[in-house]
């Protein structure tokens, strides 16, 4: 501090041949945007070019420094794909973080910008037969999904009738396939 001198007997510096970023997850998948346990997403990245090679991704649900490989096991990506489809684990977490490295170079890794969160939650599985219209008077079907009701499906029958119809909370049914 101020006056105080420090002693070094050797300075260690790696310099990196390139650069790779995670791109998502970043942390903003929190509240509203979390991402739900047993559903796929993209892992994605970018490189600088002059990186080559395969990549590990590795995931973390305590928010720290002891990563695991994604299971499965992610097989061997290119780094030059971009992104890797991930369906996320079945146990929910807020501290989240996925690290790359590079195989060739280990030297050449990035984590998540911040923790994310894998929550429980409800997937649209299908929704009307995949037909984005809804006529006055017709019932539409809603198929949901959720992991750990697996395998069930919960339908959801709306009648579009009029606006305020269309806000109702619709009822739910179980219904096991």
């Amino acid at each position: 501090m101020g006056e105080q001198q420090a002693a070094l007997d050797w300075v260690r510096v790696v310099v990196a041949d390139g650069r790779i970023t995670v791109l998502a997850p970043d942390g903003t998948e929190n509240g509203e945007k979390a991402w739900l346990v047993g559903v796929p997403y993209d892992i994605s990245w970018e490189r600088t070019t002059t990186v080559m090679g395969t990549i590990n991704i590795e995931f973390n649900s305590s928010g720290g420094n002891s990563f695991v490989p994604l299971a499965p096991p992610a097989p061997t990506v290119p780094v030059s794909a971009g992104s890797y489809l991930w369906t996320t684990p079945g146990t929910p977490t807020t501290n989240g973080l996925i690290r790359i490295t590079v195989n060739n170079d280990p030297t050449i890794n990035d984590r998540s910008d911040r923790t994310f969160t894998l929550r429980h939650g409800l997937q649209i599985a299908e929704h009307n037969g995949g037909t984005n219209i809804w006529y006055v008077g017709e019932t539409n079907i809603i198929r949901w999904r959720h992991p750990t009701l697996s395998p069930a499906i919960w339908n959801s029958r709306r009648t579009a009738s009029s606006p305020a119809a269309r806000r109702a909370s619709p009822r739910l049914s179980r219904v096991m396939t």
